[in-house]
């Protein structure tokens, strides 16, 4: 029985806590799907700007940190993306710390060829989905990998991480 089938059953007993525990179900499932919304794949977009400009744009719409092979910092500011980035600008190094990150949303990693680091730290909702889609679109270019407090993480997800050879550091 999930969550909200347990908090509908509790909530037959009319008290006050099984009220809140419905509530508290009610508002996970609103913040799903405000994140789900914002994890969506644009293929225009990522046709109009190239896919480093769009898989950036959409980490930093999620939380995350980003820094391109041009610079030394990393930007977490969406409004600090300056309209000058072009097609020529690469992703280096992803840092995402408590981000929003969704499965449905790493297809933007797709065509992103020179991304080297990644970083995800208690990021809720990473699972051994994104692992898969990462082996599958940017495995072969990353050196090194980081995955701390990501609950969702299972022994096959780490096994998937194995198959491309990275560095991983494995902390949960």
């Amino acid at each position: 029985m999930n969550f909200i089938n347990a908090a509908k059953s509790a909530l037959k007993t009319k008290s006050l806590f099984s009220y809140r525990i419905y509530q508290h179900a009610q508002a996970r499932k609103v913040y799903w799907i405000l994140y789900a919304a914002g994890n969506k794949i644009d293929e225009d977009r990522i046709k109009q700007v190239g896919a480093d400009r769009a898989c950036a744009e959409w980490l930093l719409k999620c939380g995350a940190q980003v820094k391109f092979h041009s610079s030394s910092k990393f930007i977490s500011d969406y409004n600090r993306l300056s309209a000058t980035l072009g097609s020529n600008m690469k992703l280096a190094e992803v840092r995402a710390e408590e981000a929003t990150i969704m499965s449905i949303g790493f297809p933007h990693f797709d065509g992103v060829k020179e991304l080297k680091k990644l970083s995800f730290i208690r990021c809720t909702s990473f699972n051994d989905s994104c692992i898969n889609q990462l082996v599958q679109y940017i495995g072969p270019t990353i050196t090194k990998l980081e995955i701390i407090g990501c609950g969702s993480v299972t022994d096959k997800g780490v096994a998937a991480i194995k198959h491309f050879g990275v560095k991983e550091d494995w902390k949960n």
